[in-house]
């Protein structure tokens, strides 16, 4: 009975959920009797307790958006709990080091390693695309569903000492 009950709620998944603006979005997507599945680079168990002690219909998987295994599984997950994603919201996340599931690395471009560079488009770019590209799939063969791509002022204007995040914003 519990399978049919998932079957039948709509169904929103929100990267960057573990803080800020990605918890509180999927606060917001509980509370509307959504089945919130929250993902993060950070460990989710506190942030979906809380939402879980609140009433939700919630659920965490941890990795990284900028691996297409990640994404691949987390995809075939929701499709095979809950048939498919209803919406899917890509949000960033800071974690306390400082790194987020979107990155925005604080220095100036003349000391930015290739590496640094190519972490932050691999979060920024990548990871959109590839969460586009499994969601939407499953969207385009249901003929519904709803992404939110959540960018940054920095998209519009610069902001100093951040050019990777800037050029992946843009």
């Amino acid at each position: 009975e519990q399978g049919d009950q998932s079957m039948s709620m709509k169904v929103a998944v929100v990267t960057g959920a573990a803080q800020g603006v990605g918890f509180e979005t999927s606060q917001l997507f509980a509370t509307l009797g959504y089945h919130v599945v929250m993902t993060d680079v950070q460990p989710l168990d506190g942030p979906v307790a809380c939402l879980q002690a609140g009433g939700g219909q919630v659920e965490g998987m941890v990795g990284d958006v900028s691996s297409e295994a990640f994404v691949e599984s987390l995809a075939a997950r929701v499709a095979q709990a809950h048939g498919a994603a209803d919406v899917l919201v890509k949000l960033e996340s800071m974690n306390p080091t400082g790194s987020y599931a979107g990155i925005s690395m604080i220095q100036p471009a003349e000391d930015t390693t290739v590496d640094q560079w190519q972490r932050v488009m691999n979060v920024n770019l990548l990871g959109p695309f590839l969460l586009c590209k499994h969601f939407g799939r499953q969207m385009l063969a249901r003929r519904s569903g709803s992404i939110v791509n959540v960018a940054s002022v920095a998209g519009l204007g610069g902001v100093i000492h951040r050019a990777a995040y800037n050029a992946s914003k843009h």
